[in-house]
């Protein structure tokens, strides 16, 4: 369901989220490596769960069966353009506005499938989000399993398609 035009963000003011996943993805983003380095930061968001660091998790007493990992995100320029910051400046929250969340995962820590009903909960419960759109995906997270969903933001702005550089001589 879409939302109507004018509840969604335009790329120039900051998206709306609910504050304890907006928390979570600042904290994540400012340790993250610069979106220069496009591999490097999207290993980091393969790694690194919104829940915090994997070691504090797993020796938790009760370790958490669902995990948060950012899939894609969009960094909007003042001009409306999509790309990376300039390397000397730093991820704060001015960033964080330019900044648009399109997509998670939700990842069952040692499952072969995942319940979808299961995924709403844990979205609603953990992060107060509502009205997302989730997939179950037919590959593992990892090498050998970890079942996982793929949560669509509803409302969140279309992934605008970076400019092609242009061709040298």
């Amino acid at each position: 369901m879409a939302m109507p035009e004018s509840d969604q963000p335009s790329s120039q003011e900051p998206q709306t989220l609910p504050e304890p996943l907006r928390q979570a993805l600042v904290t994540l983003v400012s340790r993250a490596p610069h979106p220069l380095f496009p591999k490097a930061r999207r290993l980091y968001f393969d790694k690194y769960p919104l829940e915090g660091h994997p070691d504090a998790l797993e020796s938790a007493a009760a370790p958490p069966p669902l995990r948060t990992f950012l899939l894609q995100e969009t960094l909007i320029e003042a001009d409306g353009s999509v790309g990376a910051p300039p390397l000397a400046e730093p991820v704060s929250e001015s960033l964080f506005d330019r900044f648009r969340l399109q997509e998670l995962a939700v990842v069952h820590w040692q499952a072969e499938t995942i319940d979808l009903h299961q995924v709403h909960a844990y979205l609603q419960q953990a992060w107060q989000l509502e009205g997302a759109t989730v997939t179950a995906e037919p590959d593992g997270w990892f090498r050998e399993g970890g079942a996982w969903a793929r949560v669509s933001l509803s409302g969140a702005d279309p992934v605008p398609a970076p400019a092609a550089p242009e061709a040298s001589p």
